[in-house]
């Protein structure tokens, strides 16, 4: 289970008595993640700091004596242009929120806390740190596009300060060495499925979006024997390995009907490149492979990246965990029970799945690096040629 912790995201910080312009220029791409982390089953939950009249008088207020976000003013109200729904909201009087480290330890199966919002100097890298203290061994990280500061250095001091206490940051643009690099680190994981399944890769960024849909395939233990597509909300892009046109017509006029989002562009994901459609850190995209069993991947840029040391290497796999998906076996909901029967290795499903499968144990954390590299360049190269010659 992932959680989203949305920071400070109010009016005082945004445009009004703190506001900056590094601030106000992060809200889309904030909107954009609470509403991809929705739609791929994350939880959200929001912050708001939270000052009396008093403030000035108060230990804060003495050091930073600027009247802000006092409760119930215009100021204090987290911003229009998010959608905050039904999502729990943590209102705090200081910079860290025990409270909200108190109710992650109550999440089951909690394995992964992202933060974004303001500022990051100050409330994200607190909370960060005290959440990290809290919960050791679920992974901390923060999306450094969806964040500001009150100056650009002191958002990129506060960066480097989390990095060093082992706090995974993803979207800083600093990290792009020259800025230039012909690389991308890339982060992938499998939704709605716990134990968390993920992959980080280098890919080159010239490389086709067909081969790192392949890459993906490969890694993931899939064997491409299913159509796919990659929906790339940056760019209205709805990249397919097959394009149907009568279903893409249906599928655009119920979006219509419906007002829901803007229909996508569908276009051939042989026409495109990875650069094409992940340009920045923080951009990320949906690919579903197989839509019977609908298994849904996000695929987020983390990193740009200039390193001779991969011009032989890539595509490689970094890092990861799990063993992947079962084809054919339902998508996340079949892969569960899959589990669930070898778990208790009895019963007429256990034998039935252990014929299909040809084992009698299933390991779904276990990952093994060194295998999925060893063959990886030949296998995209045949999954490649495979979906190039689809009628």
């Amino acid at each position: 289970m992932k959680l989203l912790i949305v920071v400070d995201m109010q009016k005082d910080f945004i445009d009004g008595a703190l506001g900056t312009k590094e601030a106000v220029a992060i809200v889309p791409k904030v909107a954009q993640k609470i509403r991809q982390a929705r739609n791929n089953g994350v939880k959200v939950v929001f912050t708001r700091d939270t000052h009396q009249s008093n403030y000035l008088k108060t230990q804060e207020g003495k050091n930073l004596p600027v009247l802000h976000c006092v409760e119930g003013t215009t100021g204090w109200q987290i911003s229009d242009k998010l959608e905050v729904g039904d999502s729990r909201i943590f209102d705090k009087p200081s910079f860290g929120s025990l409270e909200l480290a108190e109710y992650a330890t109550t999440l089951c199966g909690l394995t992964e806390i992202e933060l974004i919002g303001l500022c990051t100097g100050i409330c994200v890298i607190s909370n960060a740190f005290i959440l990290k203290a809290k919960l050791p061994e679920v992974k901390i990280s923060v999306d450094a596009s969806c964040c500001a500061c009150v100056t650009p250095e002191s958002h990129q001091t506060a960066l480097s300060a989390m990095k060093l206490c082992q706090i995974n940051v993803t979207g800083d643009n600093k990290i792009s060495i020259k800025g230039n690099g012909k690389y991308y680190k890339i982060y992938a994981e499998l939704n709605d499925f716990e134990p968390t399944i993920w992959r980080t890769f280098i890919i080159k960024k010239d490389a086709p979006m067909l081969s790192l849909a392949s890459c993906l395939i490969s890694i993931f233990n899939a064997k491409a024997s299913h159509i796919y597509n990659f929906d790339v909300p940056n760019k209205n892009l709805d990249l397919q390995v097959y394009i149907d046109e009568e279903v893409n017509a249906s599928d655009d006029n119920f979006s219509i009907k419906r007002k829901l989002e803007k229909p996508r562009k569908h276009v051939d994901v042989r026409n495109y490149k990875i650069k094409d459609c992940l340009e920045n850190p923080g951009d990320s995209m949906d690919f579903c492979y197989d839509f019977g069993d609908d298994w849904h991947f996000t695929v987020r840029l983390e990193e740009i990246i200039e390193d001779e040391a991969y011009d032989e290497t890539a595509p490689l796999v970094l890092d990861g965990k799990g063993l992947g998906i079962i084809e054919d076996c339902g998508g996340v909901y079949g892969l569960k029970e899959l589990v669930q029967s070898f778990f208790f290795k009895s019963g007429e499903e256990y034998e039935t799945n252990c014929e299909w499968l040809g084992v009698t144990e299933l390991d779904i954390t276990a990952f093994n690096k060194k295998a999925i590299n060893k063959n990886l360049k030949k296998e995209i190269r045949l999954i490649d040629k495979a979906y190039n010659e689809m009628e």
